[in-house]
């Protein structure tokens, strides 16, 4: 009931009943209980947030305003794509083909700290769903952006031993996106990167403009998928770009 109050999504809360109903039924067989009481709790299915959307005026103001900004390739490849972060994140150039015109999604990456370990590391798993795995047609905006983030990575690469601040991952030297750091992006990165261009929309925005609202990285995702929606794609090909398990999702 706490976790609905606080305006978590249905499916949150009903993982964590699950989660619980598991942790329970464990202990009756380590004869810690005799009964579960997560399996007598119910989970209320409320009202979905509307998921943010960026409008095609808040998409060309947030461009334009990452006009120069580091990370100003992966916004446009994110906008363009509709990649997960995870798979975002994990590109390497192997699975660019700028002949083709054509990205391959084949994994993901994600930054954790497993049981056991002192401290998060990097970790590349298999795409989220059996259709996470697909080829995305790439546009020339986002070749453009492609080419524009390789040259960034080639200057990038050539500082490593000459700089001092420079920290590259083993074993992680050919993702497309790194942080001036030279470290993996991940979904931090790119939340502290979006929150940096959103601040200088506001700090620049006239008088009587509305403020610019604050949007997860997810939201890319979303907006990839409105457009191709008010351009006319068919459900079915924006499920297979997705790479969607399902047509409903």
């Amino acid at each position: 009931d706490q976790l609905h109050e606080r305006g978590l999504m249905y499916k949150t809360v009903l993982q964590v009943r699950i989660i619980l109903v598991d942790i329970f039924e464990k202990a009756i067989v380590s004869e810690y209980m005799t009964k579960n009481p997560a399996k007598g709790a119910t989970v209320v299915k409320g009202r979905q947030k509307e998921r943010r959307v960026l409008t095609v005026d808040e998409q060309t103001r947030f461009l334009q305003a990452a006009a120069g900004d580091w990370y100003e390739p992966l916004f446009y490849v994110a906008l363009l794509t509709g990649l997960r972060q995870g798979e975002l994140c994990a590109l390497t150039w192997d699975d660019i083909n700028f002949e083709a015109k054509t990205l391959s999604v084949n994994k993901t990456l994600i930054h954790t700290k497993d049981m056991g370990e002192s401290k998060a590391s990097y970790k590349v798993n298999p795409p989220k769903t059996v259709k996470g795995t697909r080829i995305i047609p790439l546009t020339d905006e986002t070749v453009y952006a492609l080419r524009k983030q390789r040259a960034q990575y080639e200057w990038l690469r050539s500082q490593i031993g000459t700089r001092g601040n420079l920290m590259p991952v083993k074993g992680f030297e050919n993702l497309v996106f790194n942080t001036r750091m030279a470290t993996p992006v991940c979904e931090r990165t790119i939340v502290a990167s979006i929150k940096a261009v959103i601040r200088r929309i506001n700090k620049n925005r006239t008088d009587g403009e509305p403020e610019f609202a604050y949007f997860s990285p997810h939201t890319f995702r979303h907006t990839f998928a409105t457009r191709c929606f008010e351009n006319g794609m068919l459900p079915k090909t924006l499920q297979e770009l997705l790479g969607h398990s399902s047509l409903e999702m």
